[in-house]
């Protein structure tokens, strides 16, 4: 029998109508999350609201709705809320497209389980989000989220796809 950690991906049709959606609504999240935390005077760089629905995204319907997915969220947002800062918004708009991308390319066409897809994908981000941003925070921002990222989105992304 096999478990969690040795299951191969079931990555579901992003086209479909119900996929449109639950995509849609896994935007909604990406925009309603950071806003949550703002309010609640959370610690957003900690917590990296927005970066779990669109790794969700990327792992549950591939690499189109992920990268799809990680530039929308961050440009609507500032679009309507003015977050990200403006300096801050080229590079989420990147670092979330590659999450995004990276989980569902992991997921879909290489086959790997979620948490090797997960954490491939936040490795991949990170080291552009370093990149782009001359290695500012490059180790302290989000490494808690990441932590619980590569624990329960593996396991949200299983039980989603495994239902449908």
């Amino acid at each position: 029998m096999q478990n969690i950690l040795t299951l191969k991906n079931n990555t579901l049709n992003w086209t479909e109508k119900r996929a449109v959606f639950f995509q849609a609504l896994l935007l909604i999240a990406a925009l309603a999350l950071p806003s949550v935390c703002h309010m609640l005077n959370l610690p957003v760089n900690k917590i990296l609201p927005m970066h779990w629905p669109v790794l969700l995204a990327g792992l549950v319907y591939g690499w189109r709705s992920g990268l799809l997915l990680g530039v929308a969220a961050p440009l609507i947002s500032f679009g309507l809320s003015g977050m990200p800062e403006g300096t801050m918004l080229g590079i989420m708009v990147c670092e979330l497209a590659v999450y995004g991308f990276a989980a569902g390319i992991f997921a879909e066409k290489f086959k790997l389980n979620y948490f090797v897809s997960v954490t491939a994908a936040l490795i991949c981000g990170k080291i552009l989000f370093a990149v782009l941003s001359g290695g500012a925070g490059f180790l302290s921002a989000g490494v808690y989220a990441f932590l619980t990222q590569i624990v329960i989105l593996p396991v949200l992304a299983y039980r989603w796809t495994k239902n449908s």
